[in-house]
């Protein structure tokens, strides 16, 4: 072999290792990326859900009183409803 296809070949194998390593970093970069963006829609998700399950304890009394018969005849009674069908 002589030098000059030594040197090429060397050139070569640089030029390669250096394009492996250049693409390697740019996936890794990007599964970077993607896992912020995972990472910040699970957490506005989990924020919505802790909303929700707080709505539902606010609200859950409520909604026991107005499946109620109770509430069911307060609700009427403020519709313009009259117990007896004095309507």
């Amino acid at each position: 072999m002589t030098e000059e296809k030594l040197r090429k070949m060397i050139t070569g194998a640089t030029v390669a290792a250096t394009l492996l390593i250049v693409c390697l970093l740019a996936v890794l970069v990007f599964q970077w990326i993607k896992m912020g963006v995972q990472q910040r829609r699970y957490e506005e998700a989990l924020a919505e859900q802790r909303a929700n399950e707080q709505l539902v304890e606010e609200l859950g009394g409520y909604l026991g009183y107005i499946t109620s018969e109770l509430g069911k005849t307060d609700l009427a009674m403020q519709d313009g409803w009259l117990p007896g069908g004095g309507n």
